[in-house]
Formats: structure tokens, C-alpha cells, sequence
């Protein structure tokens, strides 16, 4: 009994050996078949019966590898070797599922495994040297290459990538083009040689290129699962989605699940607008990833970089800030994440707490010229100009050929020495027409005033990149340089394809600001903060818009608020300029002192300083003020230029003719300053003089419409109105948009003999240029002047029918008031709308009260006027209107008394023969 039992254990055994050999000989074929998942199916059993049999093990994690499951790989492979496994059986596979799973800290770990045959040292040296030159230990990194180097026998070409690889991460891009050369040299079809080229032109930005060597190293290895990463991410920078849509969708049925393909994708979603599935994905990878203990990111930082970008992507902005941070105590050189936390703090945190951030991280700020960039920008806003310009041209000495630096230097030459040495700067110096250079050079030709020179390179840029953030910059291009219609157009454009291009509302925004549509520009506002609530420019342009339409405590309240939030220079500037015109000049004081504790000593705020201090009639003080800043070395000429405005508004024309006379001597070839030592000379009635100097300057500057409108100034002081008219219209005809010498050709025609030859000017010039709406509106107004009212009424007709300054209340009053007397009903109309738009405005007032005096509405008339002459008592046009009214109303015995009042008015005889005569009316 005792041995048949024996017997049939054995047999037992024997049979349970068999099935376990059986099983796994069939999944080490299936597994060389490629049909992973039947053979998992027999390592299941095999591992079902013997828990640690090393070999289903190895295999179990093979398999993993094989589906790009390399998460469960490394757990496969880290228990087996545990139990005793041979490293060399599994370790090409380990090292790719760490490399790629971001486990960077395992593969240095992998050094106390002894055993490792002198193939797979190699393999690891390499890995190894790779990560610690991620990490900045570069002097390592090289350590670990030349100990690979020593190793008899091996892949050169590898090696020869590898050393390319981390010059690369030390941006030595010569000296990467030179090893990469030597590789393709002795195998031109190997994968990872074409991979590392790409990478070079990726950090190059030469996407384009950058892509075709990706394509040529997946031909050569299209299973390669760091290949396809990096084509994706390739597709997706050139703005090729659908493409990187095909490939992450190959990469995710081949079952790479990892949190890295997850957040591809779901980034992915987002660009091609499929914001609910981006959202849910990006949601639930967050999910899965703050569920983690933080212990956890100890070893999977990356992990947590990804959880801070799917928080940031979220709008979680102050978690993602946290988890950032917290990231770069792990990795403190990443620069990726260092330039993300950066983009955090600029765009949510004032500017001095994003400069700090920076300055804590400097030798990683140094390897990145982006952030080199950001924070000079950072230096240059706080009024840091000096050590700006000193870590400037540092910064030029270490990366010559960067380009966001080229356009920092242009942009310092273009306030040192004008925008047109910075243009020419750029042209010699950017190597390649690429959008952000476009862009600056459309800026600067802007500057220049070269507007159709702008406009054709905003046209080339948008030829470059036809996207909808391009769209909105050639319509913010086009705004600027007062291509109004073009702007529109551009913006249709724009809203079709993305109707909510948030800085393209910006842009429409701005327009209705200017064409004086301020309700349109108010209603536009209050929509897009909605959506961001804390836009500063959103909000800042909303105040401007609220003054404009009277609303001057919601304006001033939404400022104050911004400010104390988060210092923001044009806030600063409205708020300060709001109290300046309403001679609120302590407020405008204290506002400016605010701005110099953010940018202390900064120049325009300190003449600005001194302006206020003018008015406040303290002159020691902005003496002070100006003998503080004309002691900053470097000032422009610009500032200088102002110093000497200032001089002349504290009444010293002498301090003033010396800036002035210093300018002219070091920027001979600058007409602006030659003419400022004029004007001080005819401040001084040195009338000769300016003459003398004025035709000197002509043979300097032939033709110059500044010099002409001068003497034209000469010639009305001297009291030779038609020789100063006549010199205007030589201006105006050399520079037809010369708006100063039309506004004062303007004033002279108020004379009724030039008033015929503004009009002819005007017209000329209208018929030239039909889109000068300026101009037809100051044709119109010169026209209201000389009691023209249906030339008048014909030019502000045409200027809305095009749809022009349809919301400008001063326009609609003027054209009531000019077809009153022919079409009252109309008339009305008009002035009813200016009235809905500037209720509290008495001119607007009175004017609406007359049209409906016109139609006999004496009670409706009435109130209004009472109004208006409660804004304006000085106004005695409101109260013979009103006299008017109470005549028509039967109330006799008021009317008689103001009638009486108006009658014995010397100061308005004018006004006071109506009224006389309208009492002799009455007492017939």
C-alpha cells in the first residue's frame, strides 16, 4: 500500500512536470510566433503551479516588454531578479522600460548587480552616462563613456551616439553634428543615429527636418517605442495631428497604456478641439496620478512632472504650482519643468515673484537660453535696465545664434539708437525669416511708421504659419498701422475658423474702442472676462471703455482692484492719466509713487512725477524729481527730449534750450530736436531767430512738412494769416495724414476768408483718399463751424453709413443739430441716441431738448433742460430754451422772468437781443 501511494505521487509529479514544461515550451513559441496573448495564457499556468520558476518569469516580462507594457515588465523582471535571476538575460529590455517609463534613478541602481558580461556593462554604461547627463553631472556622464570606450569589441556606432547624446544635452551642437556624421558614416541605417539626428534639429527648431529623420529612423525601426514618442511629439509641434493622431492610437493598441501615452493624447485631444475627451483624460490621468502616495515619486518624478502639467492644462493652477516645485526638489536641472513653473508664475504671479523664481534657480536658467530670455524681459519691465543689458550681453556671448536673444538685442538697440538701427541689426543677424522674427521686424517698421512695409511682412508671417494666432496678429498688425478695415476682415476671418480666439476678441475690442463704439466694446469685454476673469488687459481696456462712457467709480473701482491684486504698468497708466485729466493730481500722485516702488526710478514715471508735481505748483520738487533722473547714466535721447518738455512746462527755457541745443549737437540728422530749440525760441518771442534758424534747417531737410507747419506758426504770430494758411497746405500736400497741421489749419479757417480754401484742401484730399475717415470727420466739423449744415449733415451721413463713429455721441449730436431745421423728426433721432450714450453730458442734452421744442414736446423738453442746466449753469442758452419751453407750455409769468434775465446778459448780446425781442413779442 505504502509504495503504490509512493508510486502514484510520483506519477502525479511526474505529470504535474510535464504540464508545467509542457505549458511553457508552448508559450516560449507562441511568444516567438508574436502571439502574446496566447502565450501569456500557458505562463499563467505555468506560474499558476510554480510561483517563482525564473523562466516563465523572464519570459512573463519579455511579453510585457513586447506589448509595451513596460511598467508591468519592470515589476516582471525587478522580482525576478530578487530570486536570484541572471541580469544579463533580461537587461537591453530592463533598460529600455526604465529609459522609457522615466526611471532613471533604477538604471544608476542597476550598478550593484554584479555578474554583468562585458556586452551588457556597455549597454549599461551608456544608459547610465545618458542619465547623468540629464541630470547635469556632465563630468559623470563622460566617466561612464570612457569606461565604455575601454571595453574590447563593442558597437562603435552606439558609442558614437552616446557621446553624441551628451553633447547634445550640453547643446554642443557642432560637435553633435560631427559624431553623428562619423555613425551615419560607418552604419547609415542605424535607428538610433537617425533618432539622435532628429533630436538635434528638434532643439534647433527645425521641425520640419526634425520630422523626416524621425521617419527615417522608424523605417529602420518601426517597433521602436522611444522612436514613435518622439515622432508624435514632432508631428504635434508642426502642427501635423492627424498624423500624431494615427501614430498614438498604433501605440496604444500595441498597448502602451503608460501615463506618458495617456498624456499625449488627451494633449492631443485638446489641440484638435476635442475638449470634452482631452478634459475626461486628462481629468482621470490626474486622478490616477494624485492617488499615488508621494513616496511613490520618489523614484517615478516624471510622474509627478506629468501630474503638475495635467493640473496646469486643467486650470489647477496653484496645485500644479506646488507639484512642480515639489518636482525640481527631485530634478532641480529639468529645464522643461523649470520653464513651466516659470510660465505659472508670469502668468499668474507679479512680475518681481517670477524674477525671484528664476534668480533661485541660476545655473539651470543659464543652460536655458528661453528662460535667459524671460528673465531679462522680467529685468528690463521692473526697470532693472543695467543689470538687464549686463546678463543681456552675456547671455549673446553664450548663445550667439539664438534667436529669442537676437530680438532682445534688437529690441535694446531699438530703444538706444531708434528702430531703424534695430531693423537693420536684425537683418544681418536673423539667419532665417521665421515668424518671431517677422513679427519684431513688422514692430519695428511699424515704429518707424513704414506701414506698408508692416503690412507685407505681417502678410509673409501669416503665409509661414497660417494659424488662427497668426490670423489675429496681422489683424492686430493691421489695427495698429490704422488699417481698420483690413483688421475687420482679418478678424472675420478669424472668427470663422475659431470663434472665441480669446487675444483675437482682444484685438475687435480694441477696434470698437477706437471707431468709439464703446457700448459694443463694453458688452465684448464683460463677455471674454467671463472667461477670464483676471485677463489684465481685458480688464484694463474695460475701465478705459467705462470712462469713456461715464461710468468713472465702476472704472476707477476695476483698476484700483487690478492693482491691488497685481501691479500691471497700463492699469497704472490709465488710472494715473484718468486723474491727471479729471486735475485730481494728488490721486494721480500717489498712483505714480505706487508705480516707482514696482519700478523704481524707472524714467517715464519719474517725468510723469514731475508733471504732477508742475500742476501741484510745487516746482522745487519736480526740480528735484528731474535732477534725480537725469543723473541715470544711459538715458535715451526720448527721455532727454522729455526732460526738456518738462523744463518748459516749470516755465525755464533756458534748462530747456540746453537739453535741447545737447540733442541737436549728438543727433545732428534728428529733425524732432532741431525743431524743440525752435519752439522754446518762439516761446521766448525770439520770432527773428526762429526764422533764421527754421530756413537754415530747410536746406538741411528739403521739403519738410515740420518746418513748414513751423513757419506757418511764425507767420500767424506776426499776424500774416494767409501766408500761414498757405504754408499749412505746402505741409498737408508733402504729408496729406499730417493731422497736426490739419488741426491747426483747422483752427484758421475758423476765419471765414480761409474757410474756402480748408474746404478745397479737404475735399482734394477726400477724393484722393476716400477711406480718410479722420479727415471727413474734421471736414464735417469745419463745416458745423461755418454754419454749412447740409455739407455738414452730407459728411457725418457717409461716415455712418460705412459704418464709422456710429456710437460717437459728440457726431450724432453735431448732426442733429444740422438737419434740425429739415428734418426734425430725424433729427431727433439722433439726438436722442447721443443722449442714451452720454446721459449726464448738458450740450447733448440741450441739444435733444431742441429737437423736441421743435416738435412742440414742451413737457418731455422741459426736465431736460432743467437737467442740463443743472450740469451747466453758465450755459444761458438752456435757460432761453427753457423760457422757450415754459411759453409753450402757458406758463407766461416764468418765461417773462428768465426772458427779462437773458435780456440784460452783456456778456452774450447775442442772446440777449432773442430774448428782447421775444419779450416784445409777448407785451404787444
Amino acid at each position: 500500500m505504502k509504495f503504490a501511494l509512493s508510486a502514484v505521487l510520483l506519477l502525479l509529479s511526474t505529470l504535474v512536470h510535464a504540464d508545467k514544461q509542457y505549458n511553457f515550451e508552448t508559450a516560449l513559441s507562441l511568444f516567438q510566433q508574436q502571439d502574446y496573448g496566447s502565450a501569456f495564457i500557458h505562463l499563467r499556468h505555468v506560474l499558476h503551479q510554480e510561483p517563482d520558476h525564473l523562466p516563465a518569469k523572464l519570459l512573463l516580462g519579455d511579453i510585457f516588454f513586447q506589448q509595451g507594457r513596460f511598467f508591468e515588465a519592470i515589476y516582471v523582471y525587478e522580482e525576478a531578479l530578487t530570486e536570484g535571476a541572471d541580469i544579463n538575460l533580461m537587461l537591453p529590455s530592463l533598460l529600455t522600460s526604465y529609459q522609457i517609463s522615466r526611471y532613471f534613478n533604477a538604471i544608476l541602481r542597476l550598478e550593484n548587480q554584479g555578474g554583468m558580461q562585458p556586452q551588457h556593462r556597455f549597454r549599461w554604461l551608456l544608459s547610465a552616462a545618458a542619465v547623468h547627463g540629464r541630470d547635469g553631472n556632465f563630468d559623470l556622464a563622460a566617466e561612464k563613456l570612457t569606461t565604455a570606450a575601454a571595453i574590447p569589441r563593442q558597437d562603435q556606432v552606439q558609442l558614437l551616439n552616446a557621446k553624441a547624446a551628451l553633447h547634445l544635452q550640453q547643446q554642443n551642437f557642432a560637435e553633435v553634428e560631427s559624431l553623428l556624421a562619423m555613425a551615419m558614416d560607418m552604419d547609415p541605417k542605424r535607428a538610433d543615429s537617425w533618432r539622435l539626428k532628429g533630436d538635434l534639429l528638434r532643439q534647433q527648431d527645425d521641425f520640419p527636418a526634425a520630422t523626416k529623420a524621425y521617419q527615417q529612423a522608424w523605417q529602420q525601426a518601426p517597433d521602436d517605442p522611444v522612436i514613435m514618442r518622439s515622432l508624435s511629439a514632432a508631428f504635434i509641434a508642426m502642427a501635423k495631428l492627424e498624423e500624431a493622431q494615427k501614430l498614438l492610437d498604433t501605440m496604444q493598441q500595441q498597448g502602451m497604456l503608460d501615463p506618458y501615452i495617456r498624456f499625449s493624447s488627451a494633449f492631443l485631444a485638446a489641440m484638435l478641439r476635442q475638449d470634452a475627451t482631452a478634459l475626461t483624460s486628462l481629468q482621470s490621468l490626474h486622478d490616477d496620478l494624485a492617488a499615488l502616495p508621494s513616496s511613490h515619486f520618489d523614484d517615478q518624478s516624471e510622474q509627478l512632472f506629468l501630474r503638475a502639467s495635467a493640473g496646469y492644462l486643467l486650470g489647477n493652477t496653484e496645485q500644479a504650482l506646488r507639484d512642480f516645485e515639489s518636482y525640481l526638489q527631485l530634478a532641480p536641472k529639468d529645464l522643461t519643468a523649470l520653464g513651466m513653473a516659470a510660465d505659472i508664475y508670469r502668468r499668474h504671479r507679479p512680475r518681481a515673484q517670477t524674477l525671484r523664481f528664476l534668480e533661485q534657480h541660476p545655473a539651470s536658467v543659464q543652460r536655458s537660453p528661453q528662460l535667459l530670455a524671460l528673465q531679462i524681459q522680467l529685468m528690463q519691465q521692473l526697470g532693472r535696465n543695467e543689470a538687464a543689458d549686463q546678463l543681456l550681453t552675456q547671455a549673446r556671448g553664450q548663445y550667439p545664434g539664438h534667436e529669442a536673444l537676437i530680438l532682445l538685442e534688437s529690441q535694446r538697440i531699438a530703444r538706444q539708437q531708434g528702430a531703424a538701427s534695430a531693423s537693420d541689426f536684425l537683418g544681418r543677424m536673423a539667419s532665417t525669416a521665421s515668424a518671431p522674427v517677422l513679427l519684431q521686424q513688422a514692430l519695428l517698421l511699424l515704429e518707424q511708421q513704414d506701414l506698408e512695409a508692416a503690412a507685407a511682412l505681417g502678410s509673409e508671417l501669416l503665409n509661414i504659419e497660417p494659424s488662427a494666432d497668426n490670423l489675429s496678429l496681422l489683424a492686430a498688425i493691421r489695427f495698429k498701422s490704422g488699417h481698420w478695415q483690413d483688421a475687420e476682415q482679418l478678424l472675420s476671418q478669424l472668427f470663422a475658423q475659431q470663434p472665441d480666439h480669446f487675444a483675437g476678441r482682444l484685438t475687435q475690442a480694441n477696434l470698437y474702442f477706437q471707431q468709439q463704439d464703446f457700448q459694443q466694446a463694453e458688452a465684448l469685454l464683460k463677455t471674454m472676462l467671463q472667461q477670464q476673469s483676471r485677463h489684465l488687459k481685458a480688464i484694463t481696456l474695460l475701465a478705459a471703455t467705462e470712462l469713456q462712457l461715464g461710468k468713472v467709480d465702476s472704472a476707477e473701482t476695476r483698476l484700483h482692484e487690478l492693482l491691488n491684486r497685481q501691479y500691471f504698468r497700463p492699469a497704472a497708466e490709465l488710472l494715473s492719466q484718468h486723474y491727471l485729466s479729471q486735475r485730481q493730481y494728488e490721486a494721480a500722485l500717489a498712483i505714480v509713487q505706487r508705480a516707482l516702488r514696482q519700478e523704481f526710478m524707472a524714467p517715464d514715471w519719474l517725468l510723469l512725477q514731475a508733471e504732477i508735481q508742475t500742476r501741484l505748483n510745487q516746482p522745487n520738487r519736480a526740480n528735484q524729481t528731474l535732477g534725480n533722473l537725469a543723473k541715470q547714466p544711459g538715458l535715451t535721447a526720448d527721455i532727454w527730449y522729455q526732460i526738456g518738455q518738462r523744463y518748459l512746462a516749470l516755465n525755464q527755457p533756458t534748462e530747456a534750450k540746453a537739453v535741447f541745443r545737447q540733442l541737436g549737437a549728438t543727433h545732428p540728422d534728428v529733425l524732432l530736436y532741431q525743431l524743440e530749440l525752435v519752439k522754446v525760441l518762439l516761446q521766448q518771442d525770439q520770432l527773428d531767430t526762429a526764422q533764421a534758424y527754421l530756413t537754415n534747417l530747410s536746406q538741411q531737410f528739403v521739403h519738410s512738412p515740420d518746418i513748414l507747419r513751423l513757419q506757418a506758426s511764425i507767420a500767424q504770430r506776426q499776424g500774416t494769416l494767409i501766408d500761414a494758411a498757405k504754408l499749412l497746405e505746402q505741409a498737408i500736400t508733402l504729408d496729406p495724414d499730417y493731422r497736426r497741421a490739419w488741426a491747426e489749419l483747422y483752427e484758421l479757417a475758423r476765419d471765414d476768408a480761409l474757410a474756402a480754401q480748408f474746404s478745397s484742401l479737404a475735399q482734394r484730399q477726400l477724393n484722393k483718399a476716400a477711406d480718410n475717415f479722420w479727415l471727413r470727420r474734421l471736414y464735417a466739423e469745419h463745416a458745423m463751424n461755418h454754419a454749412d449744415h447740409s455739407t455738414a449733415a452730407s459728411l457725418y451721413q457717409q461716415l455712418l453709413e460705412q459704418g464709422h463713429y456710429q456710437q460717437d455721441p459728440a457726431l450724432l449730436n453735431n448732426l442733429a443739430i444740422a438737419i434740425l431745421a429739415e428734418r426734425p423728426d430725424q433729427a431727433r433721432g439722433f439726438a436722442q441716441q447721443a443722449v442714451s450714450i452720454t446721459p449726464m453730458h448738458p450740450g447733448r442734452l440741450t441739444t435733444y431738448a431742441s429737437t423736441l421744442i421743435e416738435s412742440k414736446e414742451y413737457e418731455t423738453a422741459l426736465p431736460l433742460l432743467r437737467r442740463a442746466h443743472s450740469l451747466d449753469s453758465g450755459n444761458v442758452e438752456v435757460l432761453y430754451l427753457t423760457a422757450v419751453c415754459l411759453l409753450g407750455l402757458e406758463r407766461q409769468e416764468e418765461a417773462i422772468r428768465l426772458l427779462r434775465q437773458l435780456s440784460a446778459n452783456d456778456d452774450h448780446p447775442g442772446l440777449a437781443d432773442r430774448a428782447q425781442k421775444r419779450l416784445s413779442a409777448l407785451t404787444q
